[in-house]
């Protein structure tokens, strides 16, 4: 399989969640959105280095827009080929979710304390603390969920029929 044939099967593929995809298809089309996405940048430096100053990639963000479900639906399938659920792709975006979460309630209690322009060491020091606990812990689970991940995607597939299909590298065309 060569990087063209993962890219156009992944896109013809773009909303299948069901099924499989091999490791050469998943790694591939992965490849190629890196590599698109460096020209993306490019191109952003090149034709909007102003908004890229300020933070905005216009071109960038178009190429997530269309690559973000791909490469989803991909991803899902490749769990699926190593005999898991392919919604557990979806951990590591749980623990950002859960971290963000955090940051929103602790800020929240933070400036609500500030307002008050009274200072309550108990209070204070409990957000300190919330904090100081919630921050490390959503980061290190994060991290956990986007290296297991990463090792679910890089396992061999099962081989023979699986709980999701066929497999993959023994269906003929």
């Amino acid at each position: 399989m060569t990087i063209l044939d993962a890219t156009r099967i992944c896109l013809r593929k773009a909303f299948v969640f069901q099924g499989r995809a091999t490791r050469a298809e998943f790694w591939w089309f992965s490849g190629a959105v890196v590599l698109a996405f460096a020209a993306a940048l490019g191109l952003d430096r090149l034709l909007f280095p102003v908004a890229m100053m300020r933070g905005m990639l216009p071109v960038s963000a178009g190429l997530f827009a269309l690559t973000a479900i791909p490469m989803l639906s991909a991803g899902w399938r490749r769990m699926q080929d190593v005999g898991r659920p392919g919604h557990q792709m979806l951990l590591p975006l749980l623990a950002y979710l859960g971290f963000v979460a955090a940051l929103w309630m602790v800020s929240a209690v933070f400036f609500a304390v500030l307002r008050q322009r009274v200072y309550d060491p108990w209070l204070y020091d409990a957000v300190k603390l919330f904090g100081l606990i919630v921050f490390p812990a959503g980061a290190a689970v994060g991290v956990f969920a986007g290296i297991l991940i990463l090792w679910w995607l890089a396992k061999p597939g099962q081989t023979g029929h699986n709980a999701y299909g066929p497999d993959p590298r023994q269906v003929t065309q």
